[in-house]
């Protein structure tokens, strides 16, 4: 309080207070003697996302107190914290924004604004795409679509069914299931990663419901299940069932859950694990979703059979899961990229006599999905893939099951020891394109040309052998194929038997 000294002048009419002066003293105002905060320091961004980002920085000090922090963005203050760090929400993704940080105290001093920074959010994920029907039934829609990417990594899908959120996918599968008979529904997908950041949806696709039909199909017949003498693998195969609509095809069951569907009356089981049971049911369906009586088979047991045995490299593709395994004995640096999303793939040790593989697991059904790898930063196909994307280095995901035979394959021929191999490379076109191959006309050059047998020079009566049956003479046991889906001088060509693909 100022203490001052007052005289009293007395004036006729009136009474005049003056001030005479004034002594030192303390005074109420107390922001007109304490300093400001001290300038917060070391500002940082972290947990950065496509809307959000954590800012931290050093703690400032007061005489009086630090009762808080002004956020700045931009120049113009977003928000408070009564602690050293702040998270903005509500960000525009892909986009710069400057953060500045000033501190105050209770008394309402305002320290000045600390250096700015500036942090860019993070793209959205990217759009899912090929967005495509499956099977569909008079109750039920099954989708896919090609994976989408994001900064963070997908954490998942959501699934929107005439603008209305009907689910959720980790994979890049659903199916959507209680719909109504010889309907139209308009769906589309958005993808979304850790932070919950979401993509522009899908483009929308458009699906009606089958009619409704009433006569389910007869159950599968003569349904059994054997165990592969040499690998883990099983051999499943059934007859016919009938309807009245057709059979649209069988869904085999293991261990009552779904393992896969197919249009053959076999299936080749290539996932069991070692020593381990399984019991096997089929179902035929037809055009409406109608399923058949389960046709169930005897308990199989791998006890048999090693881990390593049921191992191949190249994809080992699943309903559920796909395994994809390469060989890289060069370069421990090894990544699949599937759809353009990479997965580090890791060593495993000793698979089927091999070392040097590396491999990794992706789950849900990948079905048609692009895929390469990439070995110390360079894109290569998988050597041992099956199906190619032509003009591309990309493999395509396939279902072994789509190409099994209604009899199923020759049994692979055994070795004692795999050394035992010998070795002929061979064109499907060059093996008997040439007239003196003895090859009837119409199969020279084609698949079929290479398993006539007992073909002659020139077609001559004891002239020496050619074709399959040369190689048979001269002890060959593998013929391995040189590129006909995408030989490189024949991307494009259509005019038959004139190139390699």
């Amino acid at each position: 309080m100022k203490l001052c000294r007052f005289v009293l002048i007395l004036i006729p009419m009136a009474a005049v207070l003056a001030v005479a002066g004034c002594g030192s003293g303390s005074s109420s105002d107390s922001s007109a003697s304490t300093p400001p905060p001290t300038q917060p320091a070391k500002l940082s961004a972290g947990n950065l996302s496509a809307s959000s980002v954590t800012l931290s920085w050093t703690a400032s000090t007061s005489s009086a107190g630090v009762a808080g922090y002004n956020v700045l963005r931009n120049g113009i203050k977003t928000g408070t914290s009564a602690t050293a760090s702040y998270t903005d929400t509500s960000l525009s993704a892909d986009t710069t924004y400057s953060y500045a940080v000033s501190a105050f105290d209770a008394a309402g001093n305002t320290s000045t604004a600390g250096t700015a920074i500036s942090v860019t959010t993070l793209a959205q994920p990217s759009q899912p795409a090929m967005l495509v029907s499956g099977t569909v039934t008079s109750s039920s829609v099954s989708l896919s679509w090609t994976a989408s990417t994001a900064s963070q990594g997908i954490s998942g899908y959501t699934i929107f069914r005439n603008g209305n959120k009907v689910g959720t996918s980790t994979s890049t599968s659903f199916t959507d299931t209680g719909l109504a008979a010889t309907t139209s529904f308009s769906y589309s997908v958005s993808a979304y990663d850790s932070f919950g950041d979401t993509s522009v949806l899908s483009a929308a696709l458009q699906v009606t419901t089958l009619a409704a039909t009433r006569t389910a199909p007869t159950a599968p017949t003569s349904f059994t299940a054997v165990q592969n003498e040499t690998f883990c693998n099983v051999i499943l195969s059934w007859e016919a069932s009938s309807s009245s609509t057709g059979i649209a095809g069988y869904q085999i069951m293991r261990n009552g859950s779904a393992l896969a569907s197919t249009a053959n009356l076999s299936y080749n089981d290539a996932s069991p694990a070692a020593g381990t049971s399984y019991n096997y049911a089929v179902e035929a369906y037809d055009a409406g979703g109608n399923l058949s009586a389960l046709a169930t088979a005897d308990t199989v047991s791998t006890g048999n059979c090693t881990a390593a045995q049921s191992f191949r490299l190249g994809v080992m593709y699943t309903l559920a899961q796909s395994t994809f395994s390469i060989l890289s004995p060069t370069s421990s640096d090894v990544k699949l990229n599937l759809n353009s999303a990479l997965y580090p793939m890791a060593l495993v040790k000793n698979q089927n006599g091999y070392s040097d593989v590396y491999s990794v697991t992706v789950p849900g059904d990948l079905k048609r999905q692009t895929y390469n790898f990439q070995v110390g930063g360079v894109t290569v196909r998988d050597p041992y893939g099956v199906m190619v994307e032509p003009g591309t280095n990309n493999n395509i995901v396939m279902d072994p099951s789509q190409t099994t035979l209604t009899s199923g394959w020759t049994p692979r021929p055994t070795l004692a020891n795999r050394v035992d191999s010998i070795i002929y490379e061979a064109h499907v076109r060059e093996f008997t394109n040439d007239s003196s191959s003895g090859v009837p006309a119409a199969d020279r050059g084609y698949f079929e040309g290479m398993t006539d047998a007992g073909t002659t020079v020139n077609g001559v009566a004891g002239a020496p052998s050619t074709g399959i049956s040369h190689l048979a003479d001269m002890g060959v046991t593998h013929i391995q194929i040189l590129p006909f889906f995408d030989f490189n001088d024949c991307i494009g060509t259509t005019a038959d038997n004139t190139c390699f693909n």
